[in-house]
């Protein structure tokens, strides 16, 4: 399923990475090295909450998609080593997708401690290169117009072995190694953009539009109904004739009220919206801002922060399809919010087969 979902973006352009892709409304996108910047900076003497804090300033000055920070740790330093990836060109289009992956951390092998990749990419000739905690990468262009003052310019050894990726192979290569990557790496270094998909308006809109067309039609039918039978009792008491008929549109009007009844009592037994956007809505009535959302055997986890975790927990136990709601690993305060995690288990009746998000 996530093959139909998974495109290139280069120059503007979704390229289909799969032959089953639907390209053009892609919910993983690949973007190409051009289309971000990267920049490494160390952080001496600096505790891991002071980090933060200091990072989540500098994201919430991003403008329309916020960067993505992976942080490591750097005992020389006593301090932490961060890498910022921040998408900067064609906005609006790669806002539209779920999931942003930048085109360099698929190409960062983890079974090998060096490499040299030459990459013929739709955005232009591709130079990688990675040794065992770092990785540079730069197109042919100006003065790094080919491979040999790349190597020059990384301090590469010119007898570095070289793998040339062409234009043919490409979409394969990351292919591959999109499947290969360990799921823990790629969440790191990967752009959740479901808060912005998440539109609890246009959650209602998938129900509402038709409920609302249904209930246009039988109100018609029905005051069409009436008016006919308000139109004939006038006549009954001088044409005897006409009697009948009012009397058969009488009986046609009792069948539809009958179906109307049955309409309606189906109507009510059935949720208006999907179980589950029903606790997402709750949640995020509660002013909670969602950072992970995932389910799997029978279970949901949100993770992300709110004014008050304990309306959003009670709000989410009040919802008839959950079980049981828990904080996963407690709740810690930061900035006048709440920071935590919901183990949110539904009954038994509700639960789908796992589809990890």
């Amino acid at each position: 399923m996530l093959n139909k979902s998974v495109a290139y973006f280069a120059n503007g352009v979704f390229s289909s990475l799969f032959e089953t892709a639907q390209p053009n409304a892609p919910k993983i996108v690949i973007v190409a090295r051009k289309h971000y910047s990267i920049q490494q900076q160390s952080y001496p003497a600096l505790s891991l909450t002071e980090l933060k804090s200091l990072l989540k300033i500098k994201s919430e000055q991003a403008s329309t998609l916020k960067p993505i920070t992976i942080i490591e740790v750097n005992k020389d330093i006593d301090g932490f080593n961060v890498t910022t990836i921040q998408f900067t060109q064609h906005l609006e289009l790669l806002a539209k997708a779920w999931v942003l992956i930048p085109e360099t951390t698929l190409l960062y092998n983890h079974n090998d401690e060096k490499s040299l990749l030459q990459l013929t990419t739709p955005a232009g000739e591709l130079f990688y290169s990675q040794t065992k905690n770092t990785s540079h990468s730069a197109y042919a262009q100006g003065l790094i117009n080919n491979l040999a003052t790349y190597k020059h310019s990384v301090g590469i050894a010119d007898t570095a072995q070289t793998t040339h990726i062409n234009s043919q192979q490409y979409f394969a290569y990351l292919a591959n190694m999109l499947t290969k990557k360990p799921f823990s790496e790629l969440l790191k270094q990967c752009m959740f953009n479901f808060k912005q998909q998440t539109n609890p308006i246009k959650l209602h809109l998938l129900y509402i539009a038709p409920l609302l067309s249904v209930t246009l039609y039988i109100a018609i039918a029905f005051g069409w109904q009436w008016l006919s039978v308000y139109n004939l009792q006038n006549k009954m008491g001088t044409q005897s004739e006409q009697a009948n008929k009012v009397l058969a549109q009488k009986n046609e009007l009792d069948a539809l009220n009958k179906n109307i009844g049955v309409f309606n009592q189906y109507i009510g037994s059935k949720n208006t919206v999907y179980e589950h956007w029903g606790i997402i809505n709750s949640v995020l009535k509660n002013d909670m801002t969602i950072d992970i959302f995932s389910q799997t055997n029978g279970q949901i986890q949100l993770r992300g922060s709110a004014p008050n975790a304990n309306k959003v927990i009670n709000a989410v136990s009040q919802n008839p399809n959950v079980a049981g709601v828990i904080f996963a690993g407690g709740v810690r305060k930061y900035k006048g919010e709440d920071k935590f995690t919901l183990q949110i288990t539904l009954k038994m009746q509700t639960q789908e087969p796992s589809n990890e998000k």
